[in-house]
Protein backbone atom coordinates (compact mmCIF):
# COMPACT_ATOMS: atom_id res chain seq x y z
CA UNK A 1 0.00 0.00 0.00
CA UNK A 2 2.81 2.69 0.66
CA UNK A 3 4.91 1.46 -2.10
CA UNK A 4 1.77 2.54 -4.44
CA UNK A 5 1.16 5.72 -2.64
CA UNK A 6 4.46 6.61 -3.21
CA UNK A 7 4.05 6.25 -6.63
CA UNK A 8 1.02 7.63 -7.08
CA UNK A 9 2.62 11.17 -5.65
CA UNK A 10 6.11 10.60 -7.96
CA UNK A 11 3.14 10.24 -11.21
CA UNK A 12 1.31 13.06 -10.03
CA UNK A 13 4.30 15.47 -9.66
CA UNK A 14 5.84 14.33 -13.00
CA UNK A 15 1.93 14.36 -15.29
CA UNK A 16 1.63 18.01 -13.05
CA UNK A 17 4.78 19.29 -14.82
CA UNK A 18 5.86 19.87 -11.40
CA UNK A 19 9.45 21.08 -11.47
CA UNK A 20 10.34 21.28 -7.80
CA UNK A 21 9.51 19.30 -4.89
CA UNK A 22 8.81 21.10 -1.67
CA UNK A 23 10.23 20.25 1.90
CA UNK A 24 8.68 21.55 4.82
CA UNK A 25 10.50 20.67 8.25
CA UNK A 26 9.05 21.54 11.99
CA UNK A 27 11.64 21.89 14.71
CA UNK A 28 11.60 20.59 17.81
CA UNK A 29 10.15 22.79 21.09
CA UNK A 30 6.97 22.43 23.54
CA UNK A 31 5.27 26.18 24.22
CA UNK A 32 7.06 27.51 21.47
CA UNK A 33 5.96 25.64 18.42
CA UNK A 34 3.21 28.02 18.04
CA UNK A 35 5.57 30.32 16.62
CA UNK A 36 5.92 27.71 13.60
CA UNK A 37 2.15 28.81 12.85
CA UNK A 38 3.13 32.67 12.53
CA UNK A 39 6.04 31.75 10.43
CA UNK A 40 4.32 29.48 8.19
CA UNK A 41 1.50 32.32 7.65
CA UNK A 42 3.79 34.85 6.61
CA UNK A 43 5.68 32.22 4.04
CA UNK A 44 2.38 31.69 2.40
CA UNK A 45 1.44 34.65 2.23
CA UNK A 46 4.24 36.20 0.47
CA UNK A 47 4.57 33.81 -1.88
CA UNK A 48 2.70 32.03 -5.07
CA UNK A 49 -0.06 29.56 -3.75
CA UNK A 50 2.30 27.01 -6.22
CA UNK A 51 5.47 27.77 -3.97
CA UNK A 52 4.40 26.66 -0.44
CA UNK A 53 2.46 23.38 -2.06
CA UNK A 54 4.59 21.51 0.04
CA UNK A 55 5.13 17.62 -0.84
CA UNK A 56 6.56 16.12 2.09
CA UNK A 57 6.34 17.65 5.68
CA UNK A 58 8.42 16.44 8.57
CA UNK A 59 8.35 17.24 12.40
CA UNK A 60 10.04 16.32 15.60
CA UNK A 61 8.77 16.07 19.33
CA UNK A 62 5.52 18.88 19.70
CA UNK A 63 6.52 20.32 15.91
CA UNK A 64 5.22 16.34 15.17
CA UNK A 65 2.07 17.97 15.95
CA UNK A 66 2.20 20.88 13.64
CA UNK A 67 3.32 18.99 11.03
CA UNK A 68 0.77 16.10 11.32
CA UNK A 69 -1.91 18.85 11.38
CA UNK A 70 -0.48 20.87 8.16
CA UNK A 71 -0.01 17.10 6.31
CA UNK A 72 -4.05 16.24 6.77
CA UNK A 73 -4.57 19.03 4.23
CA UNK A 74 -4.00 18.42 0.72
CA UNK A 75 -1.65 20.30 -1.73
CA UNK A 76 -3.66 23.27 -2.67
CA UNK A 77 -5.44 23.86 0.71
CA UNK A 78 -2.92 25.38 2.61
CA UNK A 79 -5.65 28.19 4.09
CA UNK A 80 -7.72 25.85 5.26
CA UNK A 81 -4.59 24.33 7.06
CA UNK A 82 -3.30 27.83 8.75
CA UNK A 83 -7.13 28.53 9.67
CA UNK A 84 -6.58 25.23 11.46
CA UNK A 85 -3.50 24.97 13.03
CA UNK A 86 -4.21 29.01 14.32
CA UNK A 87 -7.93 27.92 16.14
CA UNK A 88 -5.60 25.06 17.76
CA UNK A 89 -3.25 27.52 19.19
CA UNK A 90 -5.10 30.51 20.15
CA UNK A 91 -7.47 28.37 21.81
CA UNK A 92 -5.25 25.95 24.16
CA UNK A 93 -7.65 26.60 26.78
CA UNK A 94 -9.27 23.25 25.20
CA UNK A 95 -6.10 21.65 24.84
CA UNK A 96 -5.25 19.02 27.54
CA UNK A 97 -1.13 17.60 27.38
CA UNK A 98 -0.67 16.42 30.61
CA UNK A 99 -1.73 15.94 34.44
CA UNK A 100 -0.42 15.35 37.49
CA UNK A 101 0.22 11.83 39.11
CA UNK A 102 -1.32 11.13 42.40
CA UNK A 103 2.07 11.64 44.05
CA UNK A 104 2.80 14.47 41.87
CA UNK A 105 6.30 15.07 40.74
CA UNK A 106 7.83 12.75 43.40
CA UNK A 107 5.94 10.07 41.97
CA UNK A 108 6.92 10.63 38.53
CA UNK A 109 10.71 11.22 39.54
CA UNK A 110 10.71 8.12 41.25
CA UNK A 111 8.37 5.40 40.29
CA UNK A 112 7.76 6.92 36.81
CA UNK A 113 8.98 7.49 33.06
CA UNK A 114 8.26 11.14 32.85
CA UNK A 115 7.55 14.02 35.20
CA UNK A 116 3.54 14.17 34.23
CA UNK A 117 1.14 11.65 32.94
CA UNK A 118 0.74 12.54 29.08
CA UNK A 119 -2.30 10.46 28.93
CA UNK A 120 -5.14 13.62 28.23
CA UNK A 121 -2.35 14.43 25.09
CA UNK A 122 -3.44 11.28 24.02
CA UNK A 123 -6.88 11.42 24.13
CA UNK A 124 -6.59 15.23 22.78
CA UNK A 125 -4.85 13.39 19.66
CA UNK A 126 -7.62 10.67 19.38
CA UNK A 127 -10.39 13.60 19.40
CA UNK A 128 -8.41 16.41 16.64
CA UNK A 129 -6.85 13.79 14.34
CA UNK A 130 -9.73 11.47 14.81
CA UNK A 131 -9.36 9.09 12.04
CA UNK A 132 -7.64 11.61 9.30
CA UNK A 133 -4.49 10.78 7.46
CA UNK A 134 -1.94 12.64 5.91
CA UNK A 135 -2.15 13.27 2.46
CA UNK A 136 1.23 14.24 2.33
CA UNK A 137 4.12 12.43 2.56
CA UNK A 138 5.38 12.62 6.16
CA UNK A 139 8.76 12.21 8.07
CA UNK A 140 7.96 12.11 11.98
CA UNK A 141 10.92 11.06 14.08
CA UNK A 142 10.94 9.71 17.21
CA UNK A 143 13.70 7.50 19.17
CA UNK A 144 13.16 3.58 20.46
CA UNK A 145 14.03 3.71 23.84
CA UNK A 146 14.78 0.12 24.02
CA UNK A 147 17.46 0.50 21.16
CA UNK A 148 17.97 4.08 20.99
CA UNK A 149 17.37 4.00 17.20
CA UNK A 150 16.70 7.02 15.61
CA UNK A 151 13.28 5.86 13.34
CA UNK A 152 10.82 7.67 11.21
CA UNK A 153 7.41 6.48 12.70
CA UNK A 154 5.47 7.37 9.53
CA UNK A 155 7.26 3.79 8.01
CA UNK A 156 5.46 2.25 11.30
CA UNK A 157 1.86 3.40 10.95
CA UNK A 158 -1.20 1.81 9.52
CA UNK A 159 -4.15 3.68 8.23
CA UNK A 160 -5.52 5.98 10.99
CA UNK A 161 -2.62 5.83 13.06
CA UNK A 162 -1.40 9.05 12.95
CA UNK A 163 -2.48 9.85 16.17
CA UNK A 164 -0.07 7.30 17.61
CA UNK A 165 2.65 8.29 15.50
CA UNK A 166 2.11 11.93 17.00
CA UNK A 167 1.95 10.65 20.54
CA UNK A 168 5.21 9.00 19.80
CA UNK A 169 7.11 11.06 18.12
CA UNK A 170 5.75 14.12 20.63
CA UNK A 171 6.76 12.03 24.31
CA UNK A 172 9.12 14.69 25.40
CA UNK A 173 11.87 12.89 27.94
CA UNK A 174 11.71 14.05 31.39
CA UNK A 175 8.55 15.78 30.76
CA UNK A 176 6.36 12.73 29.66
CA UNK A 177 6.73 9.09 29.88
CA UNK A 178 7.98 6.83 27.09
CA UNK A 179 4.56 6.24 24.73
CA UNK A 180 3.59 3.12 23.77
CA UNK A 181 3.28 2.27 19.98
CA UNK A 182 3.30 0.03 17.06
CA UNK A 183 4.73 -2.64 19.79
CA UNK A 184 7.99 -0.43 21.18
CA UNK A 185 8.67 2.28 23.82
CA UNK A 186 9.24 5.88 21.94
CA UNK A 187 10.45 9.09 23.08
CA UNK A 188 10.49 12.33 21.41
CA UNK A 189 13.67 12.71 18.44
CA UNK A 190 15.13 15.98 19.79
CA UNK A 191 17.87 14.32 21.36
CA UNK A 192 19.13 13.09 18.20
CA UNK A 193 17.64 15.62 15.46
CA UNK A 194 15.57 18.41 16.69
CA UNK A 195 14.90 19.24 13.41
CA UNK A 196 14.30 16.80 10.74
CA UNK A 197 15.98 17.97 7.16
CA UNK A 198 18.24 15.15 6.05
CA UNK A 199 15.23 12.36 5.79
CA UNK A 200 12.59 14.38 3.78
CA UNK A 201 15.34 14.93 1.16
CA UNK A 202 16.95 11.78 0.68
CA UNK A 203 13.14 10.60 0.42
CA UNK A 204 13.09 12.53 -2.27
CA UNK A 205 15.82 11.51 -4.15
CA UNK A 206 14.99 8.04 -4.12
CA UNK A 207 11.99 8.61 -5.84
CA UNK A 208 14.08 9.75 -8.99
CA UNK A 209 14.24 13.56 -8.17
CA UNK A 210 17.24 15.85 -8.94
CA UNK A 211 19.27 17.57 -5.85
CA UNK A 212 18.22 20.76 -7.97
CA UNK A 213 14.99 20.00 -8.17
CA UNK A 214 14.30 20.05 -3.45
CA UNK A 215 13.36 23.15 -2.11
CA UNK A 216 13.15 23.59 1.72
CA UNK A 217 11.65 25.75 4.58
CA UNK A 218 12.37 25.20 8.21
CA UNK A 219 10.51 26.46 11.30
CA UNK A 220 12.79 26.68 13.91
CA UNK A 221 11.55 27.69 17.29
CA UNK A 222 15.36 28.50 18.98
CA UNK A 223 16.46 31.63 18.16
CA UNK A 224 20.06 32.75 17.36
CA UNK A 225 21.24 33.08 20.54
CA UNK A 226 20.63 31.09 23.88
CA UNK A 227 18.41 32.73 26.02
CA UNK A 228 20.23 33.56 29.41
CA UNK A 229 19.38 32.27 32.77
CA UNK A 230 20.14 32.72 36.58
CA UNK A 231 21.04 28.67 37.07
CA UNK A 232 22.44 29.69 40.61
CA UNK A 233 19.01 28.34 42.67
CA UNK A 234 18.58 25.64 39.73
CA UNK A 235 17.46 22.16 41.18
CA UNK A 236 18.56 18.74 39.43
CA UNK A 237 15.49 18.75 37.14
CA UNK A 238 15.71 22.56 35.92
CA UNK A 239 19.65 22.19 35.75
CA UNK A 240 18.41 19.01 32.95
CA UNK A 241 16.03 20.93 31.02
CA UNK A 242 18.66 23.38 30.49
CA UNK A 243 20.71 21.12 29.59
CA UNK A 244 18.85 19.31 26.51
CA UNK A 245 18.00 23.53 25.59
CA UNK A 246 21.24 23.90 24.80
CA UNK A 247 21.55 20.70 23.03
CA UNK A 248 18.71 21.57 20.95
CA UNK A 249 20.49 24.50 20.23
CA UNK A 250 23.43 23.42 19.23
CA UNK A 251 21.96 20.26 17.65
CA UNK A 252 19.36 22.11 15.57
CA UNK A 253 21.85 24.43 14.07
CA UNK A 254 24.52 21.90 13.50
CA UNK A 255 21.26 19.65 11.36
CA UNK A 256 20.83 22.31 9.13
CA UNK A 257 24.42 22.67 8.64
CA UNK A 258 24.95 19.19 7.77
CA UNK A 259 21.75 19.15 5.63
CA UNK A 260 23.16 22.40 3.59
CA UNK A 261 26.66 20.72 3.74
CA UNK A 262 25.89 17.64 2.16
CA UNK A 263 23.17 18.92 -0.38
CA UNK A 264 24.59 22.06 -2.16
CA UNK A 265 21.90 21.90 -5.00
CA UNK A 266 18.91 21.92 -3.13
CA UNK A 267 17.15 25.50 -2.32
CA UNK A 268 17.41 26.24 1.38
CA UNK A 269 14.97 28.75 1.03
CA UNK A 270 13.62 30.04 4.45
CA UNK A 271 15.26 29.25 7.65
CA UNK A 272 12.93 30.82 9.72
CA UNK A 273 13.69 31.67 13.64
CA UNK A 274 12.86 34.31 16.21
CA UNK A 275 16.71 35.83 15.74
CA UNK A 276 17.85 37.76 19.02
CA UNK A 277 14.79 37.40 20.71
CA UNK A 278 14.17 33.70 22.27
CA UNK A 279 10.97 32.89 22.77
CA UNK A 280 9.82 32.80 26.50
CA UNK A 281 10.11 29.35 28.15
CA UNK A 282 9.69 27.18 31.12
CA UNK A 283 9.89 23.63 33.22
CA UNK A 284 5.92 23.32 33.19
CA UNK A 285 5.28 22.52 29.68
CA UNK A 286 2.85 24.77 27.53
CA UNK A 287 2.53 27.45 30.39
CA UNK A 288 2.41 30.40 28.36
CA UNK A 289 1.26 30.32 24.60
CA UNK A 290 1.16 32.79 21.91
CA UNK A 291 1.12 32.88 18.24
Amino acid sequence: MKLIFLLLVFVACVYAGEKKCRVLSFSSGIEKVPYQVGALKAIIERNDPEDVQYDVISGVSFGAFNAAIAAVHGKGKEKEMIEELEGIWNNTAKMSVYQNWMGFQVEGVLFKGGLWDSSPWETYLKNIINGRNASRLMTLGAVNVATGEYTDLTEKMAKDQLHEAVFAASAVNIYFPPASAFGKEWMDGSGVWPIEVIGPINRWLKMGFEESDIVVDVLMTYSDVLPKRNATNDTTIPSAIRYFEIANFYSGVNGIARAMAGFKDATFRYWMNPQDKPLPSSWFPLSSLKI
